[in-house]
């Protein structure tokens, strides 16, 4: 279910619900998946809800849901360019909601495109943010 990087190490975890892990046919598909990684000497685990908060699930689910950034801004220049624009922005501490408000109303983008853009740097790790609290999205820079 995911591939990241850690500490310069790549990593894969399945994840699954508890209640899953005691069925044959679960547990094959899983055997399965775990060859696949150790052949690539890929570590991979499984996660469960036990291992994870519910924010975190609830975060990470936030995070990688939504339509694809490239599918509403096929260009790799335009987008190269508004991801430098939202992170200068950001960095530079503007309100979070005018970021979003801004480079949607001046590039003339369709609502929920800036989000998106802002998700977009969260993956790539050129915004850090702490999966496992509540977010804010009226300021996600502030800790509810």
């Amino acid at each position: 279910d995911f591939l990241y990087c850690e500490n310069n190490v790549w990593r894969a975890a399945a994840v699954k619900p508890s209640e899953e892990l005691s069925k044959s046919r679960v547990r094959e598909k899983l055997d399965l998946e775990r060859l696949y990684w150790e052949r690539r000497e890929i570590e991979w685990k499984i996660v469960t809800e036990k291992e994870v908060s519910k924010t975190l699930a609830r975060n990470l689910i936030w995070l990688w849901t939504g339509e694809n950034i490239e599918n509403l801004i096929p260009s790799e220049q335009i987008l190269n360019t508004l991801r430098e624009v939202f992170l200068q922005l950001y960095n530079d501490h503007f309100p979070f909601a005018s970021i979003i408000e801004g480079i949607e109303k001046e590039c003339h983008l369709r609502a929920g495109t800036a989000m998106l853009i802002y998700k977009d740097l969260i993956r790539a790790g050129k915004i850090q943010i702490d999966l496992n609290r509540k977010l804010n999205m009226t300021d996600p820079r502030r800790v509810l």
